[in-house]
């Protein structure tokens, strides 16, 4: 147990460290072409730079945590664009470093938390396969550490306290944002239907009983958000979907 608490102050040392070991003009440089990396998801680009890093996932972890003129770090940067292959290759790089899994799924911007920031492109349909992928990828991260949690807990033996858990991730999926709406409300809200011909229709159709669905269930299945919850108006996220003329209801 005090092993794991140390683990976890050196991470929080390593996150909130300022100190990088190079001129600023590099520093500023690198941080720099990061940013664009995670902006237009440029996998070659991330690689490029951490490889400038020597591949060092300790002075990566302090560039991940940086913020641009409008505070956002690299992270929300990822969601914010749907960067899905920055975003995983951040994960595999620290993954012995910190628990990457925790930051990435504590993010929050604006008042909007990690899954509503990977579902802001939703609403625009030419983005709304790459905004699901990503937001897909933190339930994902979270359904595997569920597993996790229920399989430490299996195998501890009865009257043992057994180490320190880690963080369990559905805790960062019941908050809501400054309308009061949670990452539940956001997806049901963007199952639209686009009827503008019959091809569009039934294209938002197949859309909404193979993909959207599917995925809105997994938020209250895997990520125990509260479909009874309500926003500042009193809206649950039951009724967004009815709003939208969904055709299905869960």
């Amino acid at each position: 147990m005090t092993f794991l608490k140390e683990k976890k102050d050196k991470e929080k040392s390593l996150l909130n460290s300022t100190s990088i070991d190079m001129p600023l003009y590099q520093e500023v440089e690198i941080k720099r072409l990061f940013f664009k990396a995670a902006r237009v998801d440029k996998v070659d680009l991330f690689l490029a730079m951490f490889e400038r890093l020597e591949n060092n996932p300790v002075a990566l972890s302090q560039f991940v945590m940086k913020k641009d003129p409008e505070r956002r770090n690299l992270l929300v940067l990822c969601l914010q664009n749907s960067s899905i292959g920055v975003l995983r290759e951040i994960r595999e790089k620290l993954k012995h470093t910190i628990d990457v899994d925790e930051y990435i799924l504590k993010q929050e911007y604006d008042t909007y938390h990690s899954l509503q920031i990977a579902l802001g492109l939703s609403y625009f349909k030419q983005f709304r396969d790459r905004s699901l992928e990503t937001a897909q990828f933190l339930v994902d991260l979270i359904t595997e550490r569920t597993a996790k949690l229920q399989k430490m807990k299996e195998d501890l033996k009865e009257g043992e306290d057994g180490p320190l858990p880690p963080t369990d991730l559905t805790l960062y999926c019941q908050q809501q944002d400054r309308l009061g709406r949670t990452s539940l409300h956001v997806a049901c809200a963007w199952v639209k239907k686009y009827p503008e011909s019959v091809d569009d229709i039934m294209s938002s159709l197949d859309f909404q009983s193979s993909v959207a669905f599917p995925f809105i269930n997994s938020l209250i299945t895997e990520c125990k958000i509260n479909p009874a919850i309500q926003d500042m108006e009193g809206y649950t996220a039951l009724h967004y979907l009815a709003d939208n003329d969904s055709g299905v209801l869960l």
